[in-house]
C-alpha cells in the first residue's frame, strides 16, 4: 500500500531534489519503504518495527524543524525526522538499528539548523572598529549637512544607501545559488537510526497498514 506525505506549503523548498508525487511510504508484506528522494530512503523490514503510533505536534518542547533531520533534541539521537507537515505525525520505534541513505543529514538543536560554513571567518578587531569609526563620521557628515539646510541631498543619500544593500543582498544570494546549483548534489551516505517520524496523509491508514499480520505491536 502506498501513503502520500502531507505537504504544508512550502514543505519542500530546501528539498532540490525531491518532488512531491514522487515522495512517499509504501507498506509491503515483508518490508516499510520510505523514499524521499535524493535525500533519503530507507527499506526497513516489518519485522525490525516495534511498535507505531500517531504523533502530536512535540514544538515548542522540542526543536521540530520541516524538512529531514537526524538526533533531534528530546527525541534521541538515534532519531530520523521527516517532517514535510506538522499534522499527519506518526512515530515508528524499531527494535534494532536499521540502515537508509541520503545526504548527509545534519543534527538539529534549539540553537539553530545545525549547518554552519566552514568557510566563515570572523571579522577582526581592526575591521570592526574601521566600520564603526565609518558609521561615526558618516552620521557626523549627515548632521552637517542636516543643520546646513541640505535635508532632501540627506534623503537621497540614505535612499541611495538602501538600495545599495538591497543590490548587494540580491546578487549574494544570486551567488550562493549559483553555487549551489553548480555543485550539484551531495554525494550519498548510510544514515543509521532507531526510530523515524513521518507526516503522512492518511496516519491512520498507516499505522493500520503497519500493525497488520502482527508486524507491529499497536499502542494506543
Amino acid at each position: 500500500m502506498d501513503f502520500n506525505l502531507r505537504l504544508d506549503p512550502g514543505a519542500l523548498v530546501n528539498l532540490d531534489g525531491v518532488k512531491g508525487n514522487a515522495a512517499g511510504v509504501q507498506v509491503t508484506d515483508s518490508d516499510l519503504v520510505v523514499n524521499l528522494g535524493s535525500e533519503f530512503a530507507a527499506q526497513i523490514s516489518r519485522g525490525a518495527i516495534d511498535t507505531v503510533k500517531a504523533m502530536d505536534d512535540p514544538r515548542p518542547e522540542v526543536y521540530f524543524p520541516m524538512g529531514v533531520s537526524a538526533a533531534a533534541q528530546k527525541l534521541g539521537r538515534d532519531t530520523v525526522c521527516i517532517v514535510t507537515s506538522y499534522d499527519g505525525l506518526v512515530e515508528v520505534d524499531l527494535n534494532q538499528e536499521v540502515q537508509g541513505e541520503g545526504r548527509p543529514v545534519a543534527p538539529r538543536t534549539g540553537g539553530g539548523s545545525g549547518r554552519q560554513s566552514d568557510s566563515y571567518t570572523p571579522p577582526s578587531a581592526l575591521a570592526t572598529w574601521g566600520r564603526v569609526l565609518g558609521v561615526i563620521v558618516a552620521l557626523v557628515i549627515l548632521w552637517e549637512l542636516i543643520t546646513h539646510g541640505l535635508f532632501p541631498l540627506v534623503v537621497a543619500i540614505i535612499v541611495l544607501l538602501i538600495l545599495a544593500a538591497v543590490a548587494r543582498a540580491v546578487i549574494t544570494s544570486m551567488r550562493v545559488r549559483n553555487a549551489q546549483r553548480d555543485a550539484g548534489p551531495a554525494e550519498r551516505a548510510p544514515i543509521p537510526f532507531r526510530r523515524l517520524i513521518v507526516s503522512v496523509e492518511d496516519p491512520q491508514g498507516f499505522i493500520s497498514a503497519l500493525n497488520q499480520r502482527g508486524a507491529a505491536r499497536p499502542v494506543s
